[in-house]
């Protein structure tokens, strides 16, 4: 009768035991069959993790890049907004200064308007005291014309 010697291992993969049993005992085709669920299990749960950790670095890559486009995003939409500001300033600013030009052209004509009226006042009074000065001389209005 032959022995067969039975490894027991831990997590690692490391011997942690060595069983001695006689080749014809019937567990020994079980032990063999756990050991072959055990070993494709590992290799299924070395190739998830392998998914895993692809699946997570991919992640990790659109969160980067999903982060980096808001950036851009914010950055460009801060531009516009200087911009429409930058715009709005120089719109108003020339707006100010039409307004500004408006209103000394309104008190040019206003002062004109107001020198026009002392003018056109001091000639009516010039006139009547040329009318006083003639009447006195024998001339008339038509001499003034």
């Amino acid at each position: 009768m032959a022995t067969v010697r039975i490894p027991f291992r831990d997590a690692r993969g490391l011997i942690v035991k060595l069983v001695e049993a006689d080749e014809t005992d019937p567990l020994l085709g079980q032990i063999a069959e756990l050991e072959r669920e055990r070993d494709e299990l590992r290799t299924h749960l070395s190739e998830a993790e392998s998914r895993r950790a692809i699946e997570s670095n991919r992640l990790h890559s659109e969160q980067r890049e999903a982060h980096e486009t808001g950036e851009r995003v914010e950055a460009r939409m801060l531009d516009l907004l200087g911009g429409v500001y930058r715009e709005s300033a120089a719109w108003l600013d020339e707006k100010i200064r039409l307004r500004e030009e408006r209103d000394a052209e309104a008190a040019r004509a206003n002062q004109y308007e107001r020198a026009l009226v002392q003018a056109q006042n001091e000639a009516r009074l010039l006139r009547l005291d040329g009318l006083s000065i003639t009447a006195g001389h024998g001339l008339d209005s038509s001499d003034l014309q």
